[in-house]
């Protein structure tokens, strides 16, 4: 199981001295199904779940093209779909601290999704390529925006990468993506994905829950390297000011010094 933790270090120590607690530590997940053994259905290994029972398969197999890695693919033609989950080791949550959360994958004719409701209800924010008999625009599909983007070259292997916000009530999203295929280095920021809603829903707390990590592989989609983020939260203002402190602290130390010397 390729999956991991990262543990972040807390390094503003003026925050335990000022604020008498430390930052919170946050993890992410990466997923690259290298693990996996090739030629057979995901479901069944390392905790993939199929969900819709009478549409598609998806199998490991290596990819094609520019990335030939071990990858979860579509087992029949279009315009049928393989829709599957794996619930995470430890669910990942998000609050309104949150506003610059990532989430990416590569995608061929396929997309996926991070959901924090069960499948079918208003908790799902897929996104990557288009489903259907062709792929050839970027797509976003949440309670709060469904719809396509940019026009692309679904064939090739793209990366696509979805920032988040959740200061705004549900999750605000923007989609970047670039062509892997084409030896593009940079991200582009998607003409039509921009600020959607992601409508997803909050619990009593006001924390959104990600239980599970969803793919949907439209019929020969290929998909590889999810990567889910929870960011470090940015320093509090008591922090940024014990900083602040520590700095005049030690400017005065330093004058000190020279006066005293050249006395």
């Amino acid at each position: 199981m390729n999956v991991v933790r990262q543990r972040y270090p807390v390094v503003l120590f003026s925050m335990v001295v000022f604020c008498g607690g430390s930052a919170e530590s946050k993890a992410e997940f990466v997923y690259d199904f290298e693990s996996l053994t090739v030629n057979q259905s995901i479901i069944g290994q390392d905790g993939w779940e199929k969900l819709n029972e009478i549409f598609n398969i998806a199998n490991v197999t290596y990819g094609t093209g520019v990335n030939t890695s071990k990858v979860a693919k579509g087992a029949y033609s279009k315009p049928a779909a393989a829709i599957t989950r794996r619930p995470f080791d430890e669910p990942l949550f998000y609050t309104s601290v949150d506003t610059d959360i990532h989430w990416r994958l590569r995608a061929r004719n396929g997309n996926g999704f991070p959901v924090n409701s069960a499948w079918g209800g208003g908790g799902r924010a897929r996104f990557g390529l288009e489903g259907g008999a062709t792929d050839t625009a970027t797509y976003l599909d949440s309670p709060g925006f469904a719809g396509k983007g940019d026009l692309i070259n679904g064939s090739h292997w793209h990366e696509f990468e979805l920032v988040v916000d959740f200061s705004v009530l549900g999750g605000e999203a923007t989609l970047f993506h670039r062509d892997l295929t084409a030896g593009i280095p940079t991200f582009t920021m998607d003409g039509t994905i921009q600020n959607k809603s992601l409508g997803l829903t909050p619990d009593g707390t006001g924390r959104y829950e990600i239980p599970y990590v969803f793919l949907r592989l439209d019929g020969g989609g290929e998909i590889d390297n999810v990567f889910m983020q929870v960011a470090v939260p940015e320093p509090s203002a008591c922090a940024l000011f014990g900083i602040a402190a520590m700095i005049i602290a030690a400017t005065q130390y330093r004058r000190r010094k020279t006066v005293q010397s050249a006395v």
